[in-house]
């Protein structure tokens, strides 16, 4: 957002994924289109640093694994 320069108000939409209860379940898939319309933010509000935290991080590293598995299979 900070490098287009362009402030907001920003419309998220077309998000797809599946919504989790209690983190339980399969999930159940987002099929409706959504959109959600964010407050006024400055373009030079937004870091300059990639998002970062521990959950991506895990996801990252499972993503690795699952990819040097796969390919010790071959």
């Amino acid at each position: 957002m900070r490098a287009s320069g362009f402030d907001g108000p920003y419309v998220v939409r077309d998000l797809h994924g599946y919504w989790h209860e209690n983190a339980q379940g399969p999930g159940v898939p987002i099929i409706e289109p959504l959109e959600f319309v964010t407050q006024r933010y400055r373009a030079d509000e937004f870091s300059d640093q990639e998002w970062d935290s521990e959950e991506k991080r895990q996801r990252i590293a499972l993503y690795e694994q699952t990819v040097a598995l796969a390919a010790s299979a071959h």
